[in-house]
């Protein structure tokens, strides 16, 4: 569930509202106050996963530790 209120994350591909199931992604950049830097926090469901596939981050983050698909 994202942290907004136990309301279930919106797949930013299609924007349909989805419950984190198996093979769902999630993208958590945390926030800094680096200029230029931000947060981003993502969701993508288990269908839009199996189209487009999960999330690429930059080579500055650690894939395993900001992403993931649900197990």
């Amino acid at each position: 569930m994202s942290k907004y209120f136990g309301y279930p994350p919106k797949c930013d591909n299609c924007g349909k509202f989805h419950k984190p199931t198996v093979g769902a992604a999630w993208l958590r950049i945390p926030a800094c106050d680096i200029p230029g830097e931000y947060g981003s926090e993502e969701d993508r469901c288990a269908k839009c996963v199996e189209n487009i596939g999960g999330f690429n981050v930059s080579a500055k983050y650690k894939a395993g530790s900001v992403t993931g698909i649900y197990t």
